[in-house]
Formats: C-alpha cells, structure tokens, sequence
C-alpha cells in the first residue's frame, strides 16, 4: 500500500507548526505579528551579513565548477538518457525559481530605489545616480546570485542522488561532510524543516502574485479589489498549479512552461517595440557595468551599512526568501537534470535565466525609470496607491494597453503557477521513501494536500495580518535556508577537492 511508504515524521511536523501559526494568527493577530517581528529582527541583526556573503560565495563557486573537471560529468552517469529535451528542460528550470518573482518587481522596485535612494549615498532622489544605482540594484537582486543560490544545493543534489546513489532527501547534500549514517539518521529532520520553512515563502509568493492579478483586474475592468475578488483568484491559481502538478513531470508542468517561454517572448517584443530604446539602453548599460565592475561592493552593501534598515528591507529580505526556497527547489531541479553534464546544468539553472533576466531588468526596469524621469507620475502613484498600481500605470502608457496587459497578467500567472506546480510536486516527493529515477511519481494526494494547504494559509494571512505578515514568516524561514546554503557550499568544495576522475567517485 502506498500509505506504507509515506514519511509521516516529515509531514506531520510541518503541518502541525503551520496549522499553530495560522491559529496564533486568527486568535490574536496583534501578538502573532510582535512574536515574528521580534524573531526575525534579531535575525537579520546577527546574520544580515552572513546572508549577504554566502550570496557573494555562491556566485564564486558557480564560475569555479563551470571550469573544473568535474563539470564535464554527466548526471546519471554516462548511460544516462535525458528525461526533458533542452528546450523543456531550459523554460522548466527558468519558470520554477525566480521568474514569477522578476515579472512584477522590474517594474515596481527600480521606482522605490530612484525615489528613495538609501540615506548613506547620500545621492538625490530621481537623480541620474539614484538611475543608475537602481538599474545596479535590480541585476543583483534578480540575476546571478539568486540562481546561484538554487543551483549550488541542486548540482550537489543531482551528484549524490543520481552518481552516488543517496536517498531522496535533502540529508543527501550533506553525505560529503557527515557521512551515509549520520546523514540518514538526520534526513527526516531536515526534510520536516526545510517544508516547514518553504511554506510560508509559497503562501506569500501565492498571495503577492494573488494581489498583483487583482490589481491589474481592477485596472482593466474597474472591479474592486475585496476579499471575494481575492479568494477568487486564489482559488483558480490554486487550482490551476495543483492540477497541472498531478499531471505528472511529462505533461502539465512541460506544457506551462513553454507557454510561458512564448508568452514572454511576446511580451518582450511589444513592450521593446514602443519604449525610448536609446534612453533605455543607455540607462540599462551604465548600470549593468556599475554591477558588474562593483559586484562584491554592492553585494556586501548592507552588510556595511547595518545602521540603514534599506539592505534588511531588500537586499537581505531578498536571499532570505531564495534561501527559504531553495532546498526545495533544488531537489526538483537536480531531478530533472538526469542524463545532462554539471556544466549543462549549470548553465540551464546558472547562466541561462541570468541572461534572461538581465533582458528582461533592462527592458522594463530601465523604460519604467525612463518614464519616471520624464514625467515623474510612477513615484506618485507608487507612493499614493502602491507597487501593484504603480506597474499598471506603467503598462498603461504604452500603445495597445488593452493587449499587453492581458498578455502581462497571462505570465504574471503562467509563472506563478508553474513555479508553485514544480515547488509542490518536489515537496511530495520528499514525503515519501523510495523513490529511485527522475519520473518516479507519488500519490497526487499529497500534492493536493499541500496546494490547499498553502493556499488556504495565503489567503488566511491576508485576511488577517496582511501580506506583510507572511512575508515576515517568509522571512525568518531563512534561517534554515542558510544553513543547508553552507551545507551545499562546503559539499560541493569537498566533492571537488576529493573527486576522481577516472570513476567519478570519491576518495
């Protein structure tokens, strides 16, 4: 019977813990939101730094195995056939990590730091600097670090599940440092964690994507925006994830995918077509080279500023999300890696959605900081009505309004549920033993358990303490996160230090 094989000591911990906050938060939301406050500022306080450099030393370690010997090893071992072609394998890998995330910020963030530059710059708002200096923010908050930081733990992942032969779990990633016993005596604990932490980060990824279709509903068709109109549209995004999560790897996940590709691809050429192309490149080109040539200084920024709560408010609060999806996700993506080299899934997961966003943050983060130069209504509306108004004001400048943004809104939920799909079915697989190849399927049960699961829980906190009650939750599930981060740091320095070439095993 399939309830044999269920690994009750990870998904009963998680779930009670889940179930205990949101009846903390329903009971006395007031003290709820004191208690997780406090927990996440004496995080941030003794680790916003950490957070900050393991970004740094993901990245670093990217660039050093692309290089080394052991890159050129396939995943699966040299029989391996692989289970997606390139192309699915390629718009899976960029729509379940930070695709979704990207769509909406590239509009909505460069206007918060143009306006609202840090204190310690000491630059004026709306100035050229604060241009720049937003445009450099934006590639190292959604380009090469953040994917570095899923593709580390899912190489290693890949490596000892596939070419070493270790259990599915994420205690497979530490086999390097701690051995086959230690390694599966903790494997439960750390799999109950690890979905305990990601839940929260889903339910508020889910709530502010829930928010954001709402905000373009409303723009579109003067609805307003109210609890209904919110459980609405929770309720078809859910519905949309789990049951394309049910399908199977093969089908429902592959087949959003591409769809997304092409979505995007529509979208990137409509909105080129009619922007200030020169004023954007120009924007765009200064303030990658200020990233690029500056990259350790402005990923260390808020570790040197801790007197400015501007590196907690975004830089920090940005890895501590990655980090809290990233052993998750790393299990899917290193599953689907089966039958590629290293190198080729460093690529797909590393360099390949980096360029992409880099395309996408210099179309529209630098044409919405051009539009805010020119006429300086986006600050005004983001700081009267907020992000999600903000970004249809910006959509809405633009000729044929009435097809790009439908065509926003389509990807804006294209990406959110694809990557909720890819989230939901690696949480499953964690909840059960035995699973042995990269298709091997669980019961669809389990992953419809925790779609609603995460759903209800979204829509809950919004009702309650609001969005910014999850994303504090959201926050803290970091924590953990960086541990397994230097986890998979310090196993994959280990597997290069002890790997042998001739039978791609370990000394």
């Amino acid at each position: 019977m399939i309830e044999k094989k269920v690994r009750w000591g990870v998904v009963l911990p998680p779930f009670i813990l889940i179930i205990a906050s949101v009846v903390f938060n329903i009971v006395s939301p007031d003290a709820f939101m004191e208690v997780v406050n406090s927990i996440n500022n004496q995080m941030l306080s003794i680790f916003g730094s950490v957070f900050s450099w393991v970004g740094v030393i993901m990245c670093i370690l990217c660039i050093l195995l692309y290089f080394h010997p052991l890159a050129s090893v396939k995943i699966g071992g040299e029989e391996a056939k692989p289970i997606l072609s390139r192309f699915a394998w390629f718009s899976i890998s960029l729509c379940t990590s930070v695709a979704a995330g990207v769509i909406f910020w590239a509009i909505a963030e460069p206007l918060y730091h143009l306006t609202a530059p840090p204190a310690f710059l000491n630059i004026d708002p709306n100035s050229q600097e604060a241009a720049v200096f937003s445009m450099a923010t934006l590639f190292l908050h959604w380009c090469f670090t953040p994917y570095s930081m899923y593709t580390i733990p899912a190489v290693v992942f890949a490596f000892m599940y596939y070419n070493q032969k270790k259990s599915n779990s994420l205690s497979a990633i530490s086999v390097p440092l701690i051995g086959d016993s230690l390694a599966h005596k903790l494997s439960g604990g750390i799999d109950a964690l690890a979905l305990y932490t990601l839940i929260p980060g889903m339910a508020s990824s889910i709530a502010t994507g829930v928010l954001n279709v709402c905000g373009g509903i409303n723009h579109l068709w003067g609805l307003e925006i109210n609890s209904l109109m919110i459980f609405v549209v929770m309720f078809i995004v859910v519905l949309m994830f789990v049951v394309s999560c049910t399908t199977g790897l093969t089908k429902g996940i592959q087949k959003l995918s591409r769809l997304n590709i092409i979505v995007f691809g529509i979208l990137l050429v409509m909105i080129f077509i009619f922007i200030d192309k020169s004023a954007m490149l120009k924007i765009s080109g200064t303030g990658f080279k200020e990233y690029i040539f500056n990259f350790i200084e402005n990923s260390t920024l808020a570790a040197s500023h801790k007197e400015d709560s501007w590196g907690n408010s975004w830089t920090v609060f940005y890895w501590c999300n990655w980090m809290a999806w990233a052993p998750i996700t790393a299990l899917f993506l290193g599953r689907i890696s089966y039958g590629y080299t290293i190198r080729q899934a460093l690529t797909v997961n590393f360099l390949l959605p980096s360029l992409f966003a880099i395309v996408w943050i210099g179309i529209f983060s630098g044409s919405s900081i051009v539009m805010q130069m020119q006429s300086g209504v986006l600050g005004r509306v983001l700081l009267t009505d907020g992000p999600e108004v903000a970004i249809f004001e910006f959509l809405g400048e633009l000729p044929f309004m009435g097809i790009i943004i439908p065509l926003f809104l389509m990807v804006l939920l294209l990406s959110l549920v694809t990557a909720c799909d890819s989230t939901t079915s690696s949480m499953a697989s964690l909840c059960y033993k035995g699973l042995k190849s990269a298709d091997d399927e669980v019961d669809f049960r389990i992953k419809i358990f925790w779609g609603v699961l995460i759903g209800a829980l979204g829509f809950i906190m919004l009702s309650t303490s609001g969005i910014n009650g999850i994303k504090v939750l959201s926050n803290i599930g970091g924590f953990p996160g960086l541990i397994i981060q230097f986890i998979a740091m310090a196993s994959i320095i280990k597997i290069i230090l002890t790997y042998k070439k001739d039978n791609h095993m370990l000394r």
